[in-house]
């Protein structure tokens, strides 16, 4: 078994563990559509939800656990123009104040 040259310092050097998103960053959006709230997700939406934090708290909850297994997730809010504002992703408080 041959060994590395004692001068070999670059081989030598710990190597830190690189840990990459696994797939592509997971998006929910929190929307209004008559007097009801729905979650987007991945051409899919779930809901209705009597009230937006309930919506926003269920859309979490799910991003949280996606990103428990790796995949970076956010969660966005739609205004009445269309308009998303995050509020939250992967590595933020949890459970979140809303």
């Amino acid at each position: 078994m041959s060994r590395l040259p004692a001068h070999d310092s670059a081989r030598q050097q710990p190597v830190k563990a690189q840990t990459k998103p696994a797939g592509p960053r997971a998006e929910y959006c929190v929307h209004r559509r008559e007097d009801c709230w729905f979650i987007g997700f991945e051409g899919q939406e779930f809901g209705p939800y009597a009230k937006a934090d309930e919506a926003l708290l269920f859309a979490i909850n799910a991003a949280h656990k996606l990103g428990e297994h790796g995949r970076e997730a956010v969660v966005q809010k739609a205004d009445s123009k269309g308009k998303s504002t995050q509020v939250w992703m992967s590595g933020d408080a949890y459970p979140p104040v809303l």
